[in-house]
């Protein structure tokens, strides 16, 4: 999951780094540059919100190269449990969104 506010003046994503899982964990007030416009503004818990970060593609693609360090045949196998593995871990991610989105 990554938080993010937009730029009061360009609508520039500005990504934050916090392991908050609800907006009652970040602070009452933060101060941000828009790295697109150079724009400084006070932010607040409310400005915030939350996108999933993972797709079920990557956990596909890093079980396959793991299949593939152990054999051919293995980077099918490796796919296709890492692709499972990869949608289970986006299914928890989206559901943090929402979590947090909703808070």
């Amino acid at each position: 999951m990554r938080l993010f506010a937009s730029c009061i003046k360009c609508g520039y994503r500005i990504y934050i780094t916090s392991n908050a899982t609800i907006r009652q964990e970040l602070p009452f007030s933060f101060e941000l540059a828009c790295s697109n416009c150079g724009t400084r503004h006070i932010y607040n818990p409310l400005n915030v919100q939350a996108e999933s970060g993972l797709t079920a593609v990557g956990g596909a693609f890093l079980g396959a190269l793991l299949g593939l360090t152990l054999g051919g045949a293995g980077a099918l196998a490796g796919a296709i449990l890492g692709g499972l593995l990869g949608k289970s871990t986006e299914e928890q991610d989206e559901e943090k969104v929402r979590r947090f989105n909703n808070s």
